[in-house]
């Protein structure tokens, strides 16, 4: 099993663009219409991963306090673990559990602060 793979999306134009590059059926929104963010997930059996896209709505987020935002990436990283962790079957245990998820949302925020970046 490999992945999971994983992209931040800040808009749909990019969530439409991940979605048809990696063949996934996208028929929704990257964020749900009030949320701040959202994972959208897709498990792929031919390739044996669990695909993530997790969305930011940045005009929400440029409103909130860093440490909020950051617990929101949190948040949406065990959305993310969850999906892995349902795909390798069972319980990797707590120690593993909390590398995975300190992994993903370091991720995250590295791809959010350079989403960031670009809105600059």
């Amino acid at each position: 099993l490999h992945g999971p793979h994983l992209a931040l999306v800040t808009n749909q134009k990019e969530f439409d663009r991940l979605c048809k590059l990696n063949g996934l059926e996208c028929d929704e929104p990257y964020v749900r219409q009030g949320w701040q963010a959202c994972t959208h997930s897709w498990r792929r059996p031919k390739y044996g991963d669990v695909m993530c896209l997790v969305g930011i709505d940045m005009d929400m987020a440029d409103e909130m306090e860093p440490v909020d935002v950051a617990a929101l990436i949190v948040h949406e990283s065990v959305h993310v673990w969850q999906e892995a962790r349902d795909m390798i079957g069972g319980e990797p245990g707590k120690e593993l559990e909390a590398y995975a998820i300190q992994n993903i949302s370091s991720e995250l925020m590295k791809a959010y602060l350079k989403a960031k970046e670009r809105r600059k």
